[in-house]
């Protein structure tokens, strides 16, 4: 039996994230869940290293201090940051919702700082990287470096015309500081699903605020909702995101 020991904090996003990684990483084992308070009790795995190197929220597993420097990480201890830059543990989440294998590769079309290429990278996967903002591509590759995340190909680009593919994690930057800057927020995501539809692979993991119906946009655009959370940032802000399947 391994007891795996949540934080506080948003505990229905890391099950769902615990759930996906189980479902990727022991695809032919049964494996029993059992959650009690903030503890997960799981029968019938043999081993707890790939949880150990990819869950985002795990506090402990078997009473072993997990420390995956997630501090370390956070924006303000970056050498290049912005003011809307993804918290890593929820980078990390969103790149384990997304199911990826072993050679997949991660592609964030709307890279800005790299916070969640940063995640993808340290989780061994390849990563690639767009953005249409020039300073953006810098100072990603300068956090990308500072963390000493290989294999990443990051380069300017606008997303609507982009080529390049991957396992699609992103978290858009709502309609600022792109080539639509001067389209609603509601017409920058049908914009972005319909772009979607045509170079996604496999499943795809994307944020928005919670104040637009991304769900019922995606359906409409003949997407799958695999699954669909919301996550409290601040006062301000919550974010959706959603788990779609083409």
């Amino acid at each position: 039996m391994h007891t795996i020991k949540l934080s506080k904090e948003h505990l229905t996003l890391p099950l769902a994230e615990l759930k996906a990684v189980i479902e990727t990483a022991y695809p032919d084992e049964s494996i029993t869940i059992k959650i009690q308070d903030e503890e997960i009790q799981l029968s019938g795995i043999n081993s707890t290293n790939l949880l150990e190197q990819r869950l985002a929220y795990a506090m402990e597993i078997n009473d072993n201090g997990l420390e995956q420097g997630f501090d370390s990480r956070y924006p303000r201890n970056r050498p290049f940051s912005y003011p809307t830059t993804l918290d890593p543990k929820l980078a990390r989440c969103m790149v384990n919702l997304a199911r990826p294998k072993q050679d997949d590769i991660i592609f964030d079309p709307f890279c800005g700082t790299g916070g969640i290429l940063i995640e993808a990278g340290l989780m061994s996967f390849k990563t690639i990287g767009i953005d249409i903002d020039e300073k953006m591509i810098e100072g990603c590759k300068q956090n990308l470096e500072h963390y000493n995340v290989q294999n990443f190909d990051i380069s300017p680009g606008d997303f609507f015309k982009t080529k390049k593919k991957g396992i699609i994690v992103t978290d858009p930057p709502y309609g600022k500081s792109t080539s639509l800057s001067n389209k609603s927020i509601e017409e920058f995501y049908n914009l972005i699903l319909e772009r979607l539809q045509k170079i996604a692979t496999e499943i795809i993991c994307i944020g928005s605020p919670s104040t637009i119906n991304l769900a019922e946009m995606a359906s409409n655009q003949g997407f799958k909702i695999r699954e669909e959370h919301i996550v409290y940032v601040n006062k301000d802000l919550s974010k959706r995101i959603l788990v779609l399947e083409k």
